[in-house]
């Protein structure tokens, strides 16, 4: 006996469908989790929440590239942090600076989603930054690389 397919709507662009068709379809549908038709309504929908994020504080938009800043975990912490956990100094437009270990990108911001405010917000420092107990990235590497010979 086969089991009766279940019809489900697209969160995104309200088509229904039915969970077993070619091609998959995207969500859990656990509760909170949306069922998302295509790849196309889930790339809409990715970006649709950040756009509707654009002014956290947590919102990173450099040269239209998207970051998220994520809290960062006290050194020996489990878990993973964005870009290995080197240091990132970020200078927003509107003047806060700040300092993390855990920033994770997100991609380029598609045109579409620029045109509707998700713009550039912020720029990245200059390195090296040393202040605050930072030692920069490069300046490790640098001295690890001559530490083994390379």
């Amino acid at each position: 006996m086969t089991r009766p397919t279940e019809s489900v709507e697209c969160f995104q662009c309200g088509e229904f469908f039915t969970k077993d068709r070619k091609g998959g379809y995207y969500g859990s549908g656990t509760e909170g989790s949306p069922y998302l038709c295509s790849s196309e309504c889930f790339y809409r929908h990715f970006w649709g929440g950040y756009i509707a994020k654009k002014d956290s504080r947590r919102s990173v938009r450099v040269e239209g590239q998207h970051y998220w800043i994520v809290n960062d975990a006290p050194d020996g912490a489990p878990g993973f942090r964005g870009f290995g956990g080197r240091h990132w100094r970020v200078l927003f437009n509107d003047g806060r600076v700040i300092d993390t270990r855990n920033l994770w990108h997100q991609g380029a911001i598609p045109a579409w989603a620029v045109a509707e405010g998700l713009t550039d917000n912020a720029k990245f420092a200059s390195w090296p930054v040393t202040d605050n107990g930072y030692v920069c990235v490069e300046e490790e590497s640098d001295a690890r690389t001559k530490e083994l010979g390379r």
